[in-house]
């Protein structure tokens, strides 16, 4: 059986892909987009929105710097944050941390 592998196939026959996600792609996420050639990122908060939050919240930063993906992979299109969904996404971030210092 063959596998099939993104080098093998000419780059001008693939679809360019959107990726949407809730958050900013972290760095190593970032660098796999970038390096298999995929087209535009939507993301609805950023990276420094994040540390913002974990800030505020009293949250430890995460253990991998949170860049924008552009300073990862420069040129690849990229829309987002969208400040309509901050307040929404900021609060999620919230409850999640409450939860956590909760457990026992």
């Amino acid at each position: 059986s063959k596998i099939w592998m993104p080098d093998r196939q000419k780059k001008s026959n693939w679809p360019l892909p959107n990726s949407g996600r809730p958050g900013e792609h972290c760095p190593m996420c970032a660098a796999a987009h970038g390096w298999v050639g995929l087209g535009r990122i939507v993301y609805a908060s950023s990276s420094e929105q994040l540390s913002a939050w974990l800030d505020e919240l009293h949250v430890a930063p995460p253990p991998v710097a949170t860049l924008p993906i552009n300073e990862v992979v420069p040129g690849v299109p990229t829309e987002g944050p969208f400040p309509a969904l901050a307040d929404a996404l900021r609060e999620l971030h919230e409850r999640y941390a409450l939860a956590d210092r909760n457990k026992t």
